[in-house]
Parts: C-alpha cells; structure tokens; sequence
C-alpha cells in the first residue's frame, strides 16, 4: 500500500501479506456465479506498470445498485485514468448488468475524486455530518449518486 494513496481512505494500508490475501480472495470472487465485487487493475500497457484500480461492488439483496470507487498512484492523479476506467465500468453496469444506480463516496477534502464523479454524469446526494479520522484529520464524507434514466 502507498500512503500517499490511501490519505482520503477510511481503512488503513496493507502489509504485503494482506495484500495477498485479499487478492486471493478477489481473484476466487471474480470466478463466483453470484459474484458480488467487479474490481478491475488499470494498468499502462507500454510500460508494463500498474498504475491502480478500479471497481464496483453490488449492495443490497436485490443487486440493483452498487457503490463504485477508484485507487490511482499519485503520480498519475489529473491525468484522465480514473476518469476512463470509471466511465466504461459504469457503463458496464448499467447497460450490461442493468443496474439501476451507482453511487459513489469520499472525503469531502479529495477534490479529485468529487471532480471524477461529476464528470461521471453522478450528482451529489448528501454531505455526511460525520466523519472518520485518517492520518490524524478529521474528514467528512460527500455521497454522489447516478440513475439509470
């Protein structure tokens, strides 16, 4: 895990061997029929490098809806990634799974992300009063949703 990465994220970083396990476990739920997770690598192919991830995970017993979220490295924060992996996810879960909305969350701090959203076609919903501590701030969280027309 990058700390760096992980400053707008209310769960703490990774040791290597958590890291592991939770891929393994990742791996196995991409191979189940009543998959619930859809999380994708974004890599650059040229370079041969990963550069982050992106994914979705179905919430509820009806899987009509999901919350979708984004990691990238920070030296490849502004630079149109996120965005466009993102966009072919939601359009894959609204047009392929038929999934009526998408809803999104971060801090209300992490401009980049709220900018992602918006650019997602997503709007906000609501500004949570509470908040969660990482790396010693206090930080708010904003929720933004999309409906299927």
């Amino acid at each position: 895990s990058n700390s760096n990465v992980m400053e707008y994220m209310d769960w703490k970083t990774s040791s290597i061997k958590e890291s592991k396990k939770e891929l393994s476990r990742a791996i196995k739920e991409s191979k189940s029929k009543n998959r619930k997770d859809f999380f994708l690598a974004i890599g650059l192919i040229k370079e041969d490098i990963l550069i982050g991830n992106v994914g979705f995970s179905l919430l509820g017993n009806n899987n009509q809806e999901a919350e979708i979220g984004w990691m990238l490295l920070p030296q490849f924060h502004n630079l149109g990634y996120a965005t466009e992996a993102a966009k072919l996810l939601v359009e894959y879960a609204l047009n392929t799974l038929q999934l009526n909305n998408i809803i999104a969350t971060c801090a209300k701090e992490n401009y980049q992300s709220e900018k992602i959203m918006i650019k997602l076609g997503m709007s906000k919903i609501k500004e949570f009063d509470k908040f969660y501590i990482q790396k010693n701030k206090n930080l708010l969280k904003v929720l933004y949703s999309l409906e299927k027309n």
